[in-house]
């Protein structure tokens, strides 16, 4: 069995965004201000797809404490098109996954697989202000 972390979930979606054409930056403040994204996509439609990572089932638990965000997500009044969870296969059980987010299995051996797809929550475009903030975030991962 793998022992997982975060970056070891992030890096084969990071992989297969960029093959499918997309921009794809782990751990950025770009999107929702204060409180870091553990992935954000961007497609060539311009939506904007956040992935939550999930190494655990209290890591799970501890992620609905951000109220305020899923207050936002839930109504859809929120700065991202589409929201999923992503964690090692059956970690949590798919009927513990909000209705407003979809689920992402990671297997042991990398393989992806869409559990449940993530619902629309707006038809909102990303700014060009916030697509600037959310390239600027990417570019300072390179100096850092």
């Amino acid at each position: 069995m793998r022992a997982w972390n975060e970056t070891a979930i992030q890096q084969p979606l990071l992989r297969q965004a960029l093959e499918r054409g997309c921009v794809a930056i782990p751990n950025t403040k770009a999107i929702w201000g204060r409180l870091e994204s553990d992935m954000i996509v961007l497609t060539k439609a311009n939506v904007v797809m956040e992935i939550e990572v999930k190494c655990s089932r209290s890591d799970f638990k501890a992620d609905f404490k951000k109220k305020l965000k899923h207050i936002k997500l839930s109504s859809g009044n929120c700065p991202v098109n589409k929201f999923s969870y992503a964690m090692p296969a059956g970690m949590i059980c798919p009927s513990d996954i909000p209705s407003y987010a979809g689920l992402i299995y990671i297997h042991d051996d990398l393989r992806i697989e869409t559990v449940i797809k993530a619902p629309s929550l707006n038809k909102n475009r990303i700014s060009p202000v916030t697509t600037v903030r959310l390239f600027r975030s990417a570019c300072w991962k390179l100096v850092n």
